[in-house]
């Protein structure tokens, strides 16, 4: 039988990143690491349009602005597809996972993907966020505030901001702390195009992906607590946009992908 290989430029979840990752193992024996995985074939529920601030539906706690965010499923995408949209400026669209991750030295190997589409790339429009946060819902200004910086929160992953439209920083930042850009511009978009963008920790360093591609700028996490950081916090999945200048701002999300090893 001819060995199946899977192009990472594909629609799936990315080989470079998760080839160390033992899927089956954490399925089988949850006692060995997390995993977790969602297509958004149920849709988000009820979709959330603007005028309701906090939903939640499957695990997810959804975030609208109070006039003009929505979370809303895709009925174009027969794959499910969620999309995040705000037509008032300094409003947005949230939503979030439970806390169950950790990136620290004294916890396993983590990997995390996600398949994201942003409408446009033109400049001075509007922000989002993909990663990790740290417990607690999300808000008007959580995890981007008006100005689609980041809130002082505990989190990592993907910035775009709207300043620069068709690229995307690799940043974190711990509470308390000013945030760092690990890469400035370290991801291209294109419009209304789907891009993968990941991350794997391998126990002291944390990685970036786009594409499937690793990225060349790195992290490594500090063996101490207290640090610019945030190791010391559980985080959750999040995406969220903030359309900070007017117009109208929209980022879909096809599927998100996340596994940590349990040390305890």
């Amino acid at each position: 039988m001819q060995k199946f290989t899977y192009p990472e430029a594909s629609a799936g979840p990315s080989i470079s990143l998760w080839k160390t990752c033992p899927v089956g193992d954490f399925l089988l024996y949850p006692q060995q690491g997390r995993y977790f995985m969602d297509h958004f074939t149920k849709g988000t529920g009820q979709d959330v349009a603007a005028a309701q601030s906090l939903s939640q539906f499957d695990g997810w706690d959804r975030y609208t602005g109070a006039t003009g965010g929505s979370v809303i499923s895709d009925a174009a995408e027969r794959d499910g597809v969620v999309t995040l949209e705000s037509t008032t400026d300094n409003e947005g669209a949230a939503m979030r996972r439970v806390s169950e991750f950790k990136i620290d030295q004294g916890e396993g190997k983590f990997w995390f993907e996600a398949r994201i589409r942003a409408l446009n790339i033109t400049d001075a429009k509007f922000g989002f966020f993909l990663g990790l946060v740290e417990a607690g819902a999300v808000a008007a200004t959580l995890p981007l505030t008006t100005s689609d910086a980041l809130s002082d929160n505990n989190m990592v992953g993907f910035l775009k901001n709207a300043a620069d439209g068709d690229q995307v920083d690799t940043v974190y930042k711990a509470n308390g702390v000013t945030a760092v850009t690990v890469a400035e511009d370290a991801a291209t978009l294109a419009a209304a195009t789907f891009i993968k963008l990941g991350m794997y920790f391998d126990g002291v360093v944390l990685r970036f992906f786009a594409d499937g591609v690793e990225l060349a700028d790195t992290k490594t996490i500090p063996a101490a607590d207290g640090t610019d950081f945030p190791n010391d916090v559980n985080m959750g999945i999040v995406f969220a946009l903030m359309l900070a200048h007017g117009d109208t701002g929209s980022v879909a999300i096809d599927w998100v992908r996340a596994a940590q090893e349990r040390t305890a």
